[in-house]
């Protein structure tokens, strides 16, 4: 099911997904997944 949410829903080509990335100061190299937004991709208005 995660699979599924991730790969088929918010990381779908049809969507823009930003990945809000953070770290701790006692690992400043490693990073961890804070967030998640993936609105539908808009077509830009010059384009027909």
């Amino acid at each position: 099911m995660i699979r599924e949410k991730f790969l088929e829903q918010m990381c779908a080509p049809k969507r823009d997904t930003v990945f809000y990335v953070g770290n701790q100061q006692a690992h400043p190299q490693s990073f961890i997944i804070l967030g998640v937004v993936y609105p539908e991709r808009v077509k830009p208005t010059w384009q027909n």
